[in-house]
């Protein structure tokens, strides 16, 4: 019987077939299936998968799960919030990602980040300061809550369940480390004739 570990792992295959520049500094950052997050997370050492709502998901929504964690690890999300709200920070990020990852053509799972005039090529702090200045409507009021009303007034955080999947990174001893992982790969990447918009972003 195929195990959710097994689905992950063929993701990650795929990662290394289709975007080997992020597989390539995946390799530095731990996977685990965890209840500890509510549909994926990430806070750079580790992203985690939780089987409630992985296990539904077709292959190729995984692959999109697995390369939308991995696209913040790549961006250094996690490291680069810098007092920003995050809740704002985490939509702001997911809306960019996503739109990445339609770009490329790749599949995501339902409910995701998706705002319309964001383009690949913005800055994540571009992204936030449109998004503060119009903020993304609250996650709830569609008969999603618990009957109690507080789901009427939280915020939409981002995910794929409107709480958002980014955490920030532990310290900022690992940064240096991970930036230096980051860059070497995109070089690598580019020798080898490889091309993105996210391989360019990281060597400018």
């Amino acid at each position: 019987m195929t195990t959710l570990s097994d689905r992950i792992d063929l993701a990650y295959s795929k990662l290394g077939l289709r975007e080997s520049f992020i597989a390539a500094v995946m390799t530095r950052v731990k996977r685990e299936v965890s209840d500890k997050v509510s549909t994926a997370g990430t806070n750079g050492a580790w992203v985690r998968f939780n089987p409630a709502f992985c296990d539904p998901l077709t292959d190729e929504e995984l692959f999109g799960l697995v390369l939308h964690e991995a696209v913040h690890v790549v961006l250094m999300h996690m490291w680069r919030r810098e007092g920003r709200d995050p809740s704002l920070w985490n939509y702001a990020n997911d809306a960019l990602i996503n739109a990445y990852i339609r770009s490329r053509g790749w599949q995501l799972p339902k409910g995701g980040v998706n705002v319309g005039w964001v383009r690949e090529s913005m800055s994540s702090e571009e992204v936030y300061a449109k998004l503060k200045e119009n903020p993304p409507p609250p996650q709830g009021g569609k008969g999603s809550g618990s009957g109690d009303g507080d789901e009427e007034s939280q915020p939409n955080a981002g995910g794929f369940d409107g709480k958002g999947d980014l955490e920030d990174a532990q310290d900022d001893a690992t940064r240096v480390d991970m930036e230096a992982t980051i860059v070497a790969a995109a070089r690598m990447a580019k020798e080898c004739g490889q091309g993105s918009s996210l391989i360019d972003r990281v060597l400018d």
